[in-house]
């Protein structure tokens, strides 16, 4: 937060990635693409799961550092960009 690289932060325990995706995008005014190949053969159990786990916004400039601190501190991540949409892939 010190580095003000986060825009955006939005945990997914209350109804799993699938909502937190949604509300994003209604707050962002945008749609959603999403590739949910490698969240496993369940996709409904993987999209409503609401363990631990968030979905970050940040600047395309400051992808790379993000996902850098992110590693060092034994974070798994995924890509995401966005082009007047979100986009997220379940793996980089």
């Amino acid at each position: 937060m010190a580095q003000r690289k986060l825009l955006a932060y939005h945990d997914r325990s209350d109804g799993g990635l699938l909502v937190t995706l949604a509300e994003m995008a209604f707050t962002g005014h945008c749609g959603v693409e999403a590739d949910i190949a490698a969240l496993g053969d369940d996709h409904l159990a993987a999209l409503f799961n609401e363990e631990l786990g968030a979905v970050i916004q940040v600047r395309a400039a400051d992808r790379e550092a993000v996902e850098a601190i992110l590693a060092v501190n034994g974070w798994r991540t995924a890509c995401i960009t966005s082009v007047k949409r979100l986009r997220a892939i379940a793996s980089c």
